[in-house]
């Protein structure tokens, strides 16, 4: 039996930026779905740097605290010189925030797990992600889009 439904936006990929637009949609009541092929939710990390832009999209979706809660900030950089000797120095420098840039240094959290405060983030709203879910293709008039 296939299931025929009516929605805004088709979002195909539960990723991090499918997740945030997903957020962003639902808090501004835009009918969704986000589908995703996978079958479970992916478990390692393509990367772990919430850069201070990010930070700041991050509080607009209300999910900041629960992202800085959850990580920590970046280890000081070692540098070996020739000799076998080291210096430890900041990846970032530590400046006061201002209006303009509330945010200055990089945190350190895995993908899986901003992932996971997303879907959470998602589920508070009364939305889910539906994995095992594919776009396969799709048929584009003037005023519609079919997906299959």
């Amino acid at each position: 039996m296939t299931r025929y439904t009516t929605t805004d936006v088709l979002i195909c990929g539960a990723g991090v930026t499918g997740l945030t637009l997903a957020i962003e949609l639902a808090r501004h009541g835009v009918s969704f779905r986000l589908i995703e092929k996978r079958t479970t939710p992916f478990t390692g990390s393509r990367g772990k740097g919430i850069q201070p832009r990010t930070q700041e999209i991050f509080e607009d979706l209300g999910i900041l605290n629960k992202v800085v809660a959850a990580g920590g900030l970046y280890p000081r950089l070692r540098t070996y010189r020739h000799d076998g000797s080291y210096v430890d120095s900041d990846i970032a420098h530590h400046t006061k925030p201002t209006h303009a840039e509330p945010y200055h240094l990089p945190l350190m959290v895995p993908q899986n797990v901003t992932e996971t405060i997303m879907r959470e983030q998602l589920k508070a709203g009364g939305h889910r992600v539906e994995f095992g879910c594919e776009l396969r293709h799709f048929a584009q008039t003037p005023r519609t889009v079919t997906a299959y």
